[in-house]
């Protein structure tokens, strides 16, 4: 969130997005500068992938664009299963780049003892099930 204000202080056209799966976004800063009604006007979060709308108001020249790390948003529960395979390679790892260990979230994951089942012989589909 510090790199997201700076990043705003240095240009007050600027909109810094934290993209997360699937074209969403977990965090939108904006400046004063922003027009309210470009929401409405170009459907930022109503037509569809929200970031290919920004990338829109950029290429017009709207506004310029910093990206910060993808992260996970939790929306539906296929997003709770990306994030539950991803949860013990960030944990157990030495090193990785742009992941934060999200430990109340694990805690709370274990504590619903929720885990993710998978059909034999199909390997996208996944869901959630308790053991």
């Amino acid at each position: 969130i510090e790199i997201a204000f700076l990043k705003l202080k240095e240009d007050t056209k600027r909109v810094v997005i934290g993209p997360s799966g699937e074209g969403g976004v977990y965090l939108v800063g904006l400046t004063k500068n922003f027009n309210p009604d470009w929401f409405t006007d170009h459907d930022i979060f109503t037509g569809g992938i929200e970031i290919s709308q920004f990338v829109k108001l950029r290429k017009k020249g709207f506004i310029s664009l910093f990206l910060l790390p993808p992260l996970f948003d939790i929306d539906v529960s296929e997003d709770l299963v990306s994030l539950i395979t991803i949860l013990d390679p960030i944990y157990f790892s030495e090193e990785n780049m742009y992941y934060h260990y999200p430990e109340h979230t694990s805690n709370y994951i274990k504590k619903l003892d929720l885990h993710v089942g998978y059909t034999i012989g199909e390997t996208r589909k996944r869901f959630l099930k308790k053991k």
